[in-house]
C-alpha cells in the first residue's frame, strides 16, 4: 500500500469528552446567573419597594389619628394604629408595588366621641409622594364604626 492511499482512507473519529459532575454544577449556576440577570433587567419584572405613611413629606413625621387607622392593600390589612384619644402615631411603613390599592380607615373605639385623621401622605423609596387624604374629623362618632375611608391606587 502506498502512502497517499493510507492517508486518504484515514477516517477521524471524534472522541467525545465525557462531562464531570463538577462541570455540570458550574454550568447550572452559570445558566441561573445569566437568566436572573436577564430578568432583573425585564422592564416588567414586579418588586415590591419600601412605602411610608407619614404626617408629612417628610417621611419621619407621625400624623394624628382619633382612635384608630386601619391600613389596607389590595383589601388586606397590613397595619391598624390605635390612639387612647388624639395622638400621633409614628409613621407607617409597608411593601407595595405600583398600582396596589391602598385604603385608609378610620374607626372610633369610644362611644359617641370625636373621630380625627390629620392629613397624610405617601412617599416611595425613591422620594415620590402625594396627598393620600388633607385630614378630616367628625364629632359623635359612635362605637366601631368607620367614619370615613380614604382609597387610592400607588402612581409610582
Amino acid at each position: 500500500m502506498n502512502r497517499s492511499r493510507a492517508l486518504s482512507t484515514l477516517t477521524i473519529i471524534p472522541v467525545k469528552k465525557r462531562s464531570t459532575p463538577l462541570k455540570n454544577v458550574f454550568l447550572a449556576l452559570g445558566f441561573l446567573l445569566v437568566t436572573g440577570l436577564l430578568s432583573a433587567c425585564n422592564l416588567n419584572l414586579v418588586v415590591d419597594q419600601g412605602y411610608v405613611l407619614s404626617g408629612s413629606l417628610d417621611q419621619d413625621t407621625g400624623f394624628v389619628v382619633d382612635n384608630i387607622v386601619d391600613v389596607y392593600l389590595n383589601g388586606v390589612v397590613v397595619e391598624s394604629r390605635t390612639s387612647d384619644g388624639r395622638e400621633e402615631v409614628s409613621p407607617i411603613y409597608f411593601e407595595a408595588n405600583q398600582g396596589d390599592e391602598l385604603v385608609l380607615r378610620v374607626r372610633n373605639r369610644d362611644f359617641l366621641s370625636d373621630c380625627r385623621l390629620d392629613q397624610v401622605y405617601l412617599r416611595d423609596s425613591l422620594g415620590n409622594s402625594i396627598s393620600v387624604t388633607s385630614g378630616f374629623s367628625a364629632t359623635l362618632c359612635d362605637t366601631g364604626v368607620v367614619f370615613t375611608s380614604r382609597s387610592l391606587t400607588i402612581p409610582f
